[in-house]
């Protein structure tokens, strides 16, 4: 019983901090430079940490619950697909750094479990920019929707945000692997 309260106040505090995170992003404008849109930030930290201290489980919840959170504040979504990829599927796999909840002290997967939910987050958004926002797509992109989906628009934001999320989790390594807490 104690293990559960402990994860679920760990996951909540972890959750708030992200939303915390997308509102700093928000009050700081020019972290929205990108000509199509898409901000370069470390909103994926404390989701993906989630994961690595509490396992599968947790994380997925946490990242699910911090997308409707985020929905509810700031959603932007034009079509039922677009909710579930850009929001359930994108975050809740950042759960999926649970994985290596049993090995997370050995840096190799430490490392793995950021790029690999991040890039797994970067598919999920831009198979909705395929599958739901293709119609958009700018005219010299058009027969291109994959491309620019997934190359021009998503890699352009999440690709940034993966390596500067991996090399702060690094840098954070000893704490947030620390038992301790546990």
């Amino acid at each position: 019983m104690k293990k559960q309260i402990l994860s679920l106040s760990e996951t909540a505090i972890l959750v708030a901090m992200a939303v915390v995170l997308e509102f700093i992003k928000k009050s700081l404008g020019f972290l929205n430079f990108l000509p199509y849109g898409g901000s370069i930030w470390i909103t994926m930290l404390p989701l993906i940490i989630i994961g690595i201290r509490r396992g599968v489980g947790w994380g997925i919840a946490g990242g699910i619950t911090f997308a409707i959170v985020n929905y509810i504040i700031d959603g932007y979504s034009f079509h039922w697909g677009s909710f579930i990829f850009d929001y359930f599927l994108a975050f809740g796999a950042l759960g999926l750094s649970g994985l290596i909840h049993k090995r997370k002290e050995k840096m190799l997967y430490f490392i793995l479990a950021f790029v690999g939910v991040g890039i797994i987050r970067w598919v999920m958004h831009g198979l909705s920019g395929v599958f739901f926002f293709s119609e958009y797509t700018p005219d010299e992109y058009k027969n291109q929707v994959w491309f620019f989906s997934f190359i021009i628009y998503n890699l352009s934001f999440m690709g940034p945000s993966i390596v500067l999320t991996t090399l702060l989790g690094v840098l954070l390594h000893k704490y947030i692997t620390n038992e301790q807490f546990y």
